[in-house]
């Protein structure tokens, strides 16, 4: 959905981005390449999907040719031999119910971010590579120890459109901390009695809904209130369009002559 804006935006939602607390010139440069400048650029920057966290799969349960998210720790690495380039990064994951594998293809460069011990989060696509259970190119993040992680699992968590050297989870605490401070503040332009009508909840709820929902039905309610919007704002649009083109002079088309009066 592309992001619907609001006029006489207060002056908090107009706050640069730069100027947020844990915002640095780097963070806010590679956000300034997703177009994200204001506060308001944030809030309307909404997911591009939300993974079901509330039920991670145990590895010992992942299923071939399903996607699906897991929680494990790495208890081995193995990096692709020097100048074979086509076999794959694989770590060797654990959990509680059993191991399981993922593989990422022209990732060498993991050696560096991976280490044993660590636990990550995967969602991808499962496969049975040369009989174990193995997620092929997943997304991952890594859990770090004492991190808040109502946002990271056992939630619906919202998975945004990113850019280089500008990861999900930093992404979405900053997205957390927009959310909190000023989703309050957006302008509510639809009046009572046509939300009631329609059945649709107030903008700011939806805009919380839209980027951490507590359940599916807030997801889809939120989702539908900025749709409505967006669809409403075409629909102005176009009637102030068609109003201007009926005010406007014609062109009189009364050419003379045998072949006209014939006609």
């Amino acid at each position: 959905m592309s992001p619907v804006r609001q006029t006489g935006t207060p002056t908090g939602l107009g706050t640069p981005l730069r100027f947020v607390r844990g915002v640095g010139p780097r963070r806010a440069a590679q956000l300034e390449r997703k177009g994200l400048t204001t506060v308001e650029d944030a809030l309307f920057f909404v997911p591009l999907r939300h993974e079901d966290r509330t039920r991670l799969t145990p590895l010992k349960a992942l299923q071939p040719g399903q996607t699906q998210t897991c929680s494990g720790v790495i208890v081995g690495l193995s990096p692709p031999p020097a100048g074979r380039s086509r076999v794959p990064f694989s770590v060797m994951l654990c959990d509680a119910s059993g191991y399981a594998t993922a593989s990422w293809f022209n990732a060498g460069y993991l050696a560096r971010v991976f280490a044993r011990g660590q636990r990550l989060v995967l969602h991808g696509r499962v496969v049975r590579y040369r009989g174990a259970l193995t997620l092929q190119q997943p997304d991952y993040e890594i859990v770090e120890n004492g991190e808040d992680e109502r946002l990271h699992t056992g939630r619906l968590v919202p998975v945004y459109s990113t850019t280089e050297g500008l990861a999900q989870r930093p992404l979405r605490s900053l997205m957390w901390r927009l959310v909190e401070a000023y989703a309050k503040e957006v302008p509510e332009v639809l009046p009572e009695p046509v939300r009631g009508r329609r059945k649709l909840g107030a903008l700011a709820d939806a805009l919380r809904s839209l980027h951490f929902p507590e359940s599916d039905a807030a997801l889809a309610a939120g989702r539908r209130r900025l749709v409505f919007d967006e669809f409403l704002l075409l629909q102005l649009g176009l009637a102030i369009l068609r109003s201007r083109t009926t005010r406007a002079r014609g062109i009189a088309m009364s050419p003379r002559g045998a072949l006209v009066a014939r006609l």
